[in-house]
């Protein structure tokens, strides 16, 4: 018990974490807007990552990168 009230605590703090949904909109505008290719998707990771630094799951960004470059 005492653990979650600190875990919730600390959460208040945190910045909110960006949704599925949100990172799936922002993969797809940053390739569209860029004309990324799957070449270069370390370029639109880092392109992302820097503009969302802390709310953003890096892993979600790099699977729907992925997905969406090799399909």
């Amino acid at each position: 018990k005492e653990l979650n009230g600190e875990i919730a605590i600390v959460e208040e703090y945190l910045p909110r974490q960006l949704s599925d949904d949100e990172i799936k909109r922002i993969v797809h505008e940053v390739i569209e807007t860029n004309k990324f290719t799957a070449r270069e998707m370390g370029a639109a990771m880092k392109l992302i990552m820097g503009k969302y630094i802390g709310v953003i799951d890096g892993k979600k960004v790099q699977m729907y990168l992925k997905e969406k470059l090799t399909s």
